[in-house]
């Protein structure tokens, strides 16, 4: 995904029958998602929340071998994710990325990812899913300790959905290489979106530009010089948060309201809306300029 400052994650426990169960994901985030969201915060601000879904039907039949166990092949995964009909919450307006504990109903049970020695999977630009198969006679209450290897695999999709390179690396080497990553990467993005910003006023020359644009673009070179140099320097923390400010400020020029809607209000419209007002005054003149003209070659 593209570098953010900021994004929520959703933690959803999607049960694909009636049964009540419920979830200890509190304290297992409290005890194992927190920590690595403190060692994020050098790079990325991270908000989350949780919630429980019942009757999660999956989109497709999955078939089952022999034995009765039930198997999603690559085209069972690619529609998984039923969005509309689970109605996942959306209770941010940050960038969301979600990880789902799917819990299949119990004649869907035992539900397999083939290859997948953790039994999930990731969603590219989504999050990630794990299954979880819980027989009739587990308890209604998913423990901690059951959560503690899920978390474990969220933790590890989170990471690569961030584009923290290297999973058999220390998470310090990890996220030092995220950071430069997501330096790197919100430079150009910003740089990509201010040459296409001054593409469209080479392109529209007639067009005004708010004042508010132009201090946005002059904050965003500002921010991008100093993101290089502290580049140069070694100095990878600060360098991060400038060229975050370059990718925001260059946003808020490119996509501010006014520009918007004079790029996309085409001269034929300009001219639909000032004919009728222009016509009835254009109209007397122009006649009188003929009559005027009729009487001196007369």
């Amino acid at each position: 995904v593209l570098h953010r400052p900021d994004y929520h994650v959703a933690f959803t426990l999607l049960v694909g029958d009636g049964r009540p169960l419920s979830w200890e994901i509190e304290s297992a985030i409290n005890n194992y998602m927190l920590p690595l969201f403190d060692q994020l915060s050098r790079v990325v601000n991270i908000s989350y929340d949780s919630q429980v879904l019942y009757y999660a039907g999956l989109s497709s039949n999955v078939p089952a071998d022999s034995k009765g166990v039930h198997y999603l092949d690559d085209g069972s995964l690619s529609t998984f994710v039923s969005s509309g009909e689970w109605a996942l919450s959306a209770a941010s307006s940050k960038p969301t990325l979600r990880f789902a504990v799917y819990v299949p109903s119990l004649f869907m049970t035992p539900l397999v990812v083939p290859g997948s020695p953790t039994n999930s999977f990731l969603v590219p630009q989504w999050g990630g899913v794990y299954i979880q198969n819980i027989p009739q006679t587990h308890s209604d209450v998913i423990t901690e300790a059951e959560l503690v290897p899920v978390l474990e695999v969220f933790a590890t999709q989170l990471l690569t959905i961030l584009g923290a390179p290297g999973e058999e690396t220390p998470l310090l080497f990890r996220l030092d290489s995220l950071s430069r990553m997501s330096t790197i990467r919100s430079i150009l993005q910003a740089r990509a979106t201010l040459d296409s910003l001054c593409r469209i006023y080479q392109g529209l020359p007639d067009i005004a530009i708010p004042e508010n644009v132009l201090q946005a673009a002059i904050d965003a070179v500002s921010h991008l010089h100093v993101a290089q140099s502290l580049l140069s320097t070694g100095n990878y923390d600060q360098a991060l948060i400038e060229a975050s400010a370059a990718l925001q400020c260059s946003e808020q020029a490119f996509f501010e309201k006014m520009m918007v809607q004079q790029v996309y209000f085409p001269e034929e419209h300009k001219v639909a809306v000032y004919l009728p007002l222009i016509g009835p005054v254009l109209l007397p003149m122009v006649m009188g300029l003929v009559q005027a003209m009729r009487r001196r070659t007369a």
